[in-house]
């Protein structure tokens, strides 16, 4: 997968054609549905995590997804590849009679997505780490760190999102990522490479925690990559980032992030106590 650093990168913006199925069993209950690449002209499959959703429609939840999915490729790490689906008038319609016709149509306009990821199921808490999975689970375990997601926990719902083909695993679903710039979170770590109490709880439950042999990961090493994150990083970030979208939420995640990489001797260090 490209990273939004490389010159041929482009941030699909898809126009949704032909609704299929609506996904019961997540909290969002997102869309399956077909839509057009308006640059290429491609038809594919999209998931779509609808603007008036339940966990949507607060907190800059379709920014912070695409920011986390944005981070992720900048990391190579293997994520759902993102994407902007715009619901016409004339897509709503369409759903007219289907239980998901009303949050269709208080959505219109652009929704983040991601392209449909065939032949993936969700990585199972007993599921046993193959060679490659292993060798990306500390940089993942980190990364959700770094990026304060709570969500990929044993404590989801038994969905901790990650989708695995046995050999390979898929990142998915950031929208509660990045909880400091919701201005309405009570107890914000003001020194987040320090892992406090309330952190420690989820971080200890992070579906791939068990799975990291802590005692002999170079967390050093792999927080070093952080540093990709720099200032072209970031202007690409308010490059691709719908206009309507925008907030001061890419100032605060970027203060975030350029507070960690400062403070990276200290994270090590915490990281290193979870042992």
């Amino acid at each position: 997968m490209n990273k939004i650093t490389t010159p041929n990168y482009y941030l699909p913006i898809v126009e949704a054609l032909t609704a299929l199925d609506e996904a019961k069993d997540s909290a969002n209950k997102p869309i399956l549905l077909i839509g057009v690449d308006q640059k290429t002209g491609e038809k594919g499959e999209y998931y779509v995590k609808l603007n008036a959703a339940e966990r949507m429609q607060y907190g800059n939840a379709k920014c912070k997804e695409l920011i986390a999915a944005f981070m992720a490729m900048e990391l190579d790490l293997p994520v759902v590849p993102p994407a902007v689906v715009n619901i016409s008038s004339e897509f709503v319609a369409t759903t007219q009679g289907k239980p998901y016709f009303q949050v269709v149509s208080s959505s219109i306009g652009y929704n983040v997505a991601s392209k449909n990821v065939l032949g993936m199921q969700t990585l199972s808490p007993s599921q046993k780490l193959y060679p490659k999975q292993l060798k990306l689970a500390p940089l993942v375990f980190a990364f959700d760190i770094l990026i304060q997601n709570p969500d990929r926990t044993f404590d989801n719902g038994g969905k901790p999102n990650i989708l695995t083909d046995g050999e390979q695993f898929v990142l998915l679903d950031h929208e509660l990522a990045f909880g400091f710039s919701d201005p309405f979170v009570l107890g914000k770590n003001n020194t987040p490479w320090h892992i406090n109490a309330t952190d420690m709880r989820w971080i200890r439950n992070h579906i791939l925690f068990k799975h990291i042999d802590h005692q002999s990961t170079n967390y050093n090493l792999i927080l070093d990559k952080f540093s990709i994150f720099d200032a072209h990083f970031w202007k690409q970030i308010d490059n691709l980032v719908p206009h309507e979208w925008k907030t001061d939420i890419t100032v605060s995640i970027k203060q975030h992030v350029d507070s960690m990489i400062e403070n990276k001797s200290k994270f090590v260090q915490s990281l290193n106590q979870l042992i």
